[in-house]
């Protein structure tokens, strides 16, 4: 009878450690349910500064809906460049406020915009880059609030594939 206890006592032992492991294993391989594409649509130089033109597509991979963090007027703050030559084009906003966006299960949301630079075309054609998103989430406006700062730190970015300036 010791024995059979012992025994069912380290078999148990064995099988909650094999799901724990297991569960951690899990959750190291989860999949970002955010995912970001992007296109190089076409360029131009003006008054010494180049103009990347960029077409990004945020797609909600997941059965759920995903809120994320940005600003009413200032929008392209979370966006960035792997490229130090190529800097997010900002709007002059007199006003922007903090903002709770959504994206359904399974669908997209396109979103343009440009990135510039002070290097003539010519410096910048050929040259491989990539575009990313720094992906704030909150469940409401208390915790957006709270979270607003990530938005500028730039540590959640999920990237796009890489790019090349033709």
């Amino acid at each position: 009878m010791l024995l059979k206890t012992k025994s069912l006592t380290l078999i148990s032992f064995c099988l909650t450690f094999l799901f724990f492991c297991s569960s951690k294993h899990k959750d190291k391989n989860k999949e970002v349910p955010l995912l970001l594409s992007a296109k190089v649509d076409s360029s131009k130089t003006q008054e010494n500064l180049t103009f990347i033109f960029i077409t990004t597509k945020l797609t909600n991979s997941s059965s759920d809906t995903i809120k994320y963090i940005t600003m009413s007027c200032s929008w392209q703050d979370p966006f960035t460049a792997d490229l130090k030559e190529l800097v997010v084009h900002g709007k002059d906003c007199d006003k922007t406020v903090p903002k709770l966006k959504e994206i359904l299960p399974r669908t997209s949301e396109a979103v343009s915009f440009q990135l510039t630079s002070s290097k003539t075309f010519n410096e910048l054609k050929d040259k491989i880059f990539r575009v990313g998103f720094n992906w704030v989430t909150a469940k409401d406006f208390d915790e957006m609030f709270l979270k607003l700062p990530k938005l500028w730190e730039m540590k959640n970015v999920i990237w796009s594939g890489t790019l090349r300036i033709k």
